[in-house]
């Protein structure tokens, strides 16, 4: 039961997935207006249709940084293909997917559409995982054993449904895809969408225990679990190994924020603890001055910070009151260490970063300067977005049927240029979760980062 998804989590998701965490504040609540979304069951007219696209291609073409130059040809077939389906009146929650797939060509996670409304559809008890090595159940539930690998869902493949998800997820890489399809899997939307479902039954074909099982089940209603809350940031100092271990899922920079990182670095001091360890796997970002405020309690006397390139445009400056013209671009520069003040605390030992899929945007950030100024070293999975991304968001909305949609503005420059089109921020050392992990409840990336300062020490 503890690994179900708790209700609050699928909605949060749907925020998160579709517009970033940056994005769900209360400037974007007020950036749009609901009165004018039409409900998802509304049919309307081609015409009403193609004011749409040409609008949403007109501001992609305007205000995004890899549209300076103009769409690709795919994109360009996208967007044909796009006005070729609108020729018949639909319903709002089919043109909503045409639209998407324009918003996904351009492979940005903070350019998306906002879904309408979910508010009154099902979501079903489906408690899945995708692993590097396929999707697996989480949970004894219907014919599911917990560990079960799922082959195929409806006689569609993991990579048949991967494929189908990259139309309708906004992303830079698979593994973001993989981390959120859960939820979008566990919607009955998006599983009718998909046609994964037929009347609230899938078919599933499953391996346990090297077995092969096919099988049919009634998906039942998920009617969420009340989880406890758990601090965003929290802290553990384990003196037996020596190491001091800083959680934190989200970036938040605040006075909360400084007086635990504050209270950590105090308590590695006061027992001279020689490892630390920042756990980014589950942070889906916020403000990356996280990331400078972390590093004056490091002895180092400069890094290497981020660059940018911005876009100018007419939205632009009416939204942020940017002027100027054309495309500039800021190299990463080189930026002194504001250090503490209190020179006893500042932190002279090892540093390991752990990240996973679900490591995004400033979370991702704050990983890529570390690694990239050789300050730690990165264990885990790939993150959830490129190191160098898209970013800063302006918000929109449709004409006619009034669907919002954001879009970015600037392109953030890793410090390690060379590496600029990785499609995710890579580890030193790779450490994949592994259902055997899951089921008997290991944490398989903290004990590589055990076993590596164990093996150090001999």
């Amino acid at each position: 039961m503890k690994n179900r998804i708790v209700v609050f989590y699928i909605l949060f998701f749907f925020s998160t997935i579709f517009f970033g965490i940056e994005a769900i504040n209360d400037n974007y609540r007020q950036s749009y207006d609901n009165r004018k979304i039409l409900p998802i069951d509304t049919k309307v007219t081609p015409q009403q249709m193609k004011k749409d696209i040409d609008y949403l291609v007109n501001i992609l073409k305007e205000v995004h940084p890899s549209t300076y130059s103009g769409f690709s040809d795919e994109q360009e077939k996208i967007i044909k293909n796009a006005y070729n389906k609108i020729t018949q009146p639909m319903k709002v929650f089919d043109f909503y997917f045409i639209l998407n797939e324009i918003i996904c060509s351009i492979k940005d996670s903070h350019t998306h559409l906002v879904f309408p409304s979910l508010t009154n559809y099902i979501f079903y008890d489906f408690p899945i995982i995708w692993l590097n090595d396929g999707i697996y159940a989480l949970d004894n539930i219907y014919e599911l054993k917990k560990g079960d690998k799922i082959l195929t869902i409806n006689n569609k493949s993991s990579e048949e449904i991967l494929k189908e998800l990259r139309k309708i997820i906004p992303s830079e890489n698979d593994f973001w895809i993989k981390q959120n399809a859960r939820s979008i899997l566990s919607s009955e939307l998006y599983l009718g969408y998909l046609n994964l479902i037929d009347n609230g039954v899938i078919k599933l074909t499953i391996m346990r225990n090297n077995d092969i099982k096919t099988f049919n089940i009634k998906l039942q209603k998920y009617k969420g679990i009340h989880k406890q809350k758990s601090d965003w940031i929290s802290y553990k100092i384990d003196i037996s190994k020596n190491i001091g271990i800083l959680k934190i899922k989200k970036c938040i920079y605040d006075e909360h924020y400084k007086e635990i990182l504050f209270k950590f670095f105090k308590d590695v001091s006061l027992n001279n603890i020689k490892n630390i360890v920042v756990d980014l796997r589950y942070n889906l970002g916020g403000n990356s001055l996280v990331t400078d405020e972390f590093l004056k309690y490091i002895d180092i006397e400069k890094y290497k910070t981020y660059g940018a390139e911005i876009r100018f445009s007419k939205p632009v400056e009416k939204q942020r009151k940017i002027y100027g013209t054309g495309y500039k671009k800021y190299l990463p520069s080189i930026q002194l260490n504001e250090k503490i003040e209190d020179k006893s605390l500042l932190f002279k030992g090892k540093i390991y970063v752990l990240i996973s899929g679900k490591t995004y945007s400033s979370g991702n950030w704050f990983a890529a300067v570390l690694g990239d100024n050789n300050i730690a070293m990165l264990v885990g999975e790939p993150t959830g977005n490129k190191p160098s991304h898209y970013g800063d968001i302006l918000y929109f909305q449709t004409p006619e049927v009034g669907i919002p949609f954001t879009v970015s503005f600037k392109r953030f420059i890793r410090p390690d240029t060379s590496k600029n089109d990785e499609d995710a921020l890579y580890p030193d050392i790779t450490v994949f979760t592994t259902i055997n992990d899951i089921i008997n409840k290991r944490n398989p990336q903290l004990e590589k980062v055990i076993e590596i300062i164990n093996s150090s020490q001999k």
